[in-house]
């Protein structure tokens, strides 16, 4: 998902309204260092979560001696500053919904994961990942 459809998603939750996860510190994604991520971080409210994503658009931010200034067009991922792999994926999502077992009940409710690819905490696993930018944009929109 790219940076302007992540806050476009985000501009149409409820402002007010607290998450138990939210973001923090964007950075220079390991993995392509010209996108950003975000680490997760708790409790926010929607609009806490909206200032963080803005603040990356025109942000520069430093990689292995370059700099890489975000746009709205700049791939957004969920990471905490150095990874980028199957590992750090799968440590996110726990991060973000608690245990294996709720991550795959997740996933499976969301229809982003079949029974094939429910060991998602693999190494080097060849099933295709969810797309954990708009799972997080769901959990936001059907948090109560």
């Amino acid at each position: 998902m790219i940076l302007g459809e992540f806050i476009r998603q985000i501009e149409e939750l409820e402002p007010v309204k607290t998450v138990a996860v939210g973001i923090a510190e964007p950075h220079s994604y390991r993995g392509d260092y010209c996108d950003v991520a975000f680490k997760a971080a708790p409790s926010m409210t929607i609009q806490e979560i909206l200032d963080v994503a803005k603040s990356a658009v025109g942000a520069s931010y430093e990689n292995k001696g370059e700099s890489y200034t975000m746009t709205l067009k700049t791939e957004v991922h969920i990471a905490f500053p150095g990874c980028s792999d199957l590992r750090a994926y799968s440590h996110t999502v726990r991060e973000l919904v608690g245990s294996a077992d709720s991550v795959t009940a997740l996933l499976k409710f969301f229809g982003k994961l079949d029974d094939c690819q429910a060991d998602i905490d693999c190494d080097g696993g060849t099933g295709v990942l969810p797309d954990l930018m708009q799972l997080i944009i769901d959990l936001w929109r059907y948090t109560e």
